[in-house]
């Protein structure tokens, strides 16, 4: 890892180094682009897991009460209402089609949480005397979130060798027939977690040391800032 970054020795990085903004941009763009990148990876890893095909409602039929109305209007076609009710589908196409459903949000996810990280910072840091103003915590908050783009795709691989393949039957109800890959998820958590606090615990010294020398304050202080923020940032990310 280059050691132009502070992720391997953040007291040498943050002293040596005032905040470069188009440095700093290029870390949230990561953080932007992250959102739907994580999304897609652990996509592609319960795809690869979950094959068969599920029973689901044909879209070329009409609805029942049309096709159950009496009245003799043609706005519909009689063979329209002879499709069957319901078709079989591939269950990694339905899943995919939810997939593309949380990526559309997804981009928003690590800014929000940088906004708020921002904000949680700067306000410790403003209790004991901040030196500077707020775009040096911004820094110092995006800088500390870089560790979970590190160790994230580590949690994806994990979770890749972790799964077993699922093969889902037609007719079978999709809930049940999910449920052994439910399960196996819910056996990686305790996984999942120990990377979630890895990160934290790494961004959070990423963010004392920043504190220390882009707001002036004493470790010690600056130390129990980055503390309680990890802190948080854990327990929402086991939540």
């Amino acid at each position: 890892m280059s050691p132009r970054t502070p992720l391997l020795r953040p007291d040498r990085y943050f002293a040596e180094r005032e905040v470069n903004f188009f440095r700093v941009m290029a870390v949230v763009g990561l953080l932007i682009a992250a959102g739907p990148a994580v999304v897609y990876g652990v996509g592609w890893v319960l795809a690869a897991n979950l094959d068969g095909t599920v029973m689901v409602d044909n879209p070329e039929r009409p609805p029942d009460w049309v096709c159950e109305d009496d009245t003799g209007s043609d706005v519909l076609d009689d063979e329209d209402c002879d499709a069957p009710r319901e078709v079989e589908r591939d269950v990694d196409a339905i899943m995919w089609d939810a997939i593309d459903g949380f990526a559309g949000t997804a981009p928003l996810a690590y800014p929000g949480a940088l906004v708020v990280l921002t904000l949680l910072l700067h306000a410790g840091a403003w209790l004991f005397d901040a030196e500077n103003g707020l775009f040096p915590t911004f820094a110092v908050a995006a800088w500390g979130m870089v560790p979970s783009l590190v160790l994230l795709p580590v949690a994806v691989v994990g979770l890749s060798l972790a799964l077993d393949p699922v093969t889902v039957t037609p007719g079978a109800d999709p809930e049940v027939a999910i449920e052994p890959l439910v399960a196996q998820l819910r056996a990686f958590e305790p996984y999942g977690a120990l990377v979630t606090a890895a990160s934290a615990v790494w961004g959070g010294v990423v963010w004392a040391y920043g504190l220390v020398h882009q707001q002036g304050l004493p470790g010690t202080e600056a130390a129990a800032i980055a503390g309680l923020v990890t802190l948080l940032t854990v327990a929402v990310g086991l939540a």
